[in-house]
């Protein structure tokens, strides 16, 4: 029964990529009929095959269950299943994976709606810093709306300066996702540090101005 299972949820998260609309009630079928592993699978081929504001919803939902039942902040035999779990889990979302060892099956589409759950591995805290990074940070730094340039200034501020969530070019990469964040271009002539207090001043000051009218 295992296995039945592994091998169910590692086939929906194989095509999760290349499903159309119409295999949707199939997949609302299994997500609502499934616990565990085919579940989660099922509910990143519905977000991933239709981008909406319902499928986000479930998706975000369903991962953060996942997270709260699998903190990982121990070097415990328990914490490297929990672990795994995590890379396991990862692998259901094609769009998680976008530009790991040249993975670019999505092209360049990365809608809004796949944001939410992004931000669920940059936030919760159960979440281990591999993870955090590869899977959240490196994406929004990449594809975020303009409320995730917090995010990565805060992560900026708190990652370890050397370790394997620390690649040398971490700090350019996380000021460029700010600027692209604040829809800022980046100007070769002028320090990026200078570039993001001039972006964050002029996105406090447009909020400021937002709640006066």
């Amino acid at each position: 029964e295992f296995r039945r299972v592994l091998f169910r949820s590692a086939l929906l998260a194989s095509v999760a990529g290349i499903m159309s609309e119409d295999d949707l009630p199939a997949l609302r079928t299994i997500f609502k009929d499934s616990r565990g592993w085919p579940r989660h699978a099922a509910v990143a081929a519905l977000v991933t095959t239709l981008p909406d504001k319902e499928n986000a919803t479930l998706a975000e939902e369903d991962l953060r269950a996942f997270c709260q039942e699998n903190p990982v902040n121990a070097k415990t035999e328990v914490n490297r299943v929990r672990e795994s779990a995590y890379d396991r889990l990862v692998e259901t979302y094609p769009f998680l994976r976008q530009g790991i060892n040249g993975n670019d099956s999505l092209g360049k589409k990365f809608p809004p709606e796949w944001l939410p759950v992004v931000r669920v591995l940059t936030s919760h805290p159960n979440v281990n810093p591999q993870v955090r990074y590869s899977h959240g940070i490196r994406l929004l730094a990449a594809f975020g709306a303009e409320s995730d340039a917090q995010i990565l200034w805060d992560y900026g501020r708190q990652v370890p300066a050397k370790g394997p969530t620390s690649p040398p070019d971490l700090k350019e990469q996380l000021q460029r996702g700010i600027l692209h964040c604040l829809k800022t271009t980046a100007y070769p002539d002028k320090p990026l540090e200078e570039q993001i207090k001039d972006a964050i001043a002029k996105y406090k000051a447009a909020k400021k101005d937002a709640k006066s009218e």
